[in-house]
């Protein structure tokens, strides 16, 4: 046996990055492989899912599954400079998760699986789907959601404006679970109505508005409005919040303990006696338990490429001290005027999404 005296090649990096991938039945969804050859000879890229070889020979392959597809499945890449064909392979195990319809008008008796057979309510469809699927939306209103374990995407089919979940002043227009590291999503819906927005979920393009005690409560929140919402103390208390505006809404401090901030508006925000409020001013420890003993965290601001009042007291990068020039916070046009100082003020370093609210 003769060993191959020819170096193998050699993978940099992969896109997706995780190799665990789900992607919706009718979506697409891009993989790619970097890779160099240490003797300079062109690679080649052989890609194939569950063992059946897909055309060409380059870099990326798009993904693109049908409703025939639902389940688990392995797409593999195999890199080769001619020399070494089959030893040097990326691969990631894709899920295709299933996308089922609500719609708060259709009648009872449908199973989701068209609009035409929609379920009637939230609270049915979470019963009928498992963790990872999708529940698309149609223009409505929708009772309050407690999801609790349940690890979905919730989309709305036509945007915030024409669909809305109505906390109808309870406690929660949406309820995930704080003990996970995966979280539910809430694509494109306002949330409304409630004594807090959301709670434990990752928010995309939602709007939340009319809240009477917190905005939201540990939530990621990605190109999200939020106003016209009152607090006791804190707004958005240990959230995580990108290319977002907070304004128009009342009480202590619109960010909150441990909230951090990236490329967002956070002003207009007032306290009951009329005094402009929006970053949480204080560095402080707090102390918590689980069933592993006591910790401290320390909870403050982090705030980077925002636009507020003030600066942040512990620094920050980028940040903009000045009126953002909405066109009326007050009533949820939180659009920019022209000579706005935040128009094109952003870091590409934290854009989320290629496209904005």
């Amino acid at each position: 046996v003769v060993a191959n005296p020819n170096t193998r090649p050699v993978v940099e990096s992969i896109s997706p990055a995780s190799e665990l991938t789900q992607v919706f039945a009718g979506s697409k969804q891009k993989f790619e492989v970097t890779a160099y050859d240490p003797e300079g000879k062109d690679l080649t890229f052989v890609w194939s899912v569950d063992g059946v070889r897909k055309s060409g020979t380059g870099a990326s392959f798009t993904y693109m599954p049908s409703v025939s597809d639902y389940g688990y499945h392995t797409i593999r890449c195999i890199v080769s400079d001619g020399f070494w064909t089959a030893d040097v392979f990326c691969e990631w195990d894709v899920r295709v998760a299933k996308s089922f319809y609500v719609d708060a008008s259709a009648p009872i008796g449908g199973d989701g699986s068209s609009p035409t057979l929609a379920f009637n309510s939230l609270s049915m469809a979470l019963t009928r789907i498992a963790d990872g699927d999708e529940l698309i939306l149609a223009p409505g209103t929708y009772s309050a959601t407690w999801l609790y374990s349940k690890i979905v995407t919730i989309r709305s089919m036509s945007g915030p404006d024409v669909t809305f979940i109505d906390g109808n002043e309870g406690f929660y227009c949406v309820y995930g679970d704080w003990n996970s590291e995966t979280r539910a999503k809430v694509i494109g819906v306002t949330l409304q109505n409630a004594s807090c927005g959301a709670a434990w979920v990752d928010l995309e393009n939602c709007i939340i508005r009319d809240c009477t005690s917190q905005i939201a409560n540990g939530v990621g929140l990605v190109n999200c409005l939020a106003y016209h919402n009152k607090y006791v103390g804190d707004g958005l208390y240990d959230c995580k919040v990108y290319n977002s505006t907070i304004s128009g809404n009342e009480g202590d401090y619109a960010l909150g303990w441990g909230t951090v901030a990236y490329n967002s508006i956070i002003s207009g925000n007032f306290t009951l006696d009329g005094r402009e409020s929006n970053l949480y001013p204080y560095d402080q420890w707090v102390s918590y338990s689980d069933t592993n003993g006591w910790y401290s965290v320390l909870m403050s601001n982090t705030v980077n490429f925002c636009c507020s009042d003030i600066l942040p007291h512990n620094g920050g990068v980028g940040n903009i001290a000045a009126d953002p020039r909405l066109v009326d916070a007050v009533h949820g046009d939180l659009r920019l005027r022209l000579g706005s100082p935040c128009r094109n003020a952003a870091s590409v370093d934290y854009l989320c999404s290629d496209t904005d609210f």
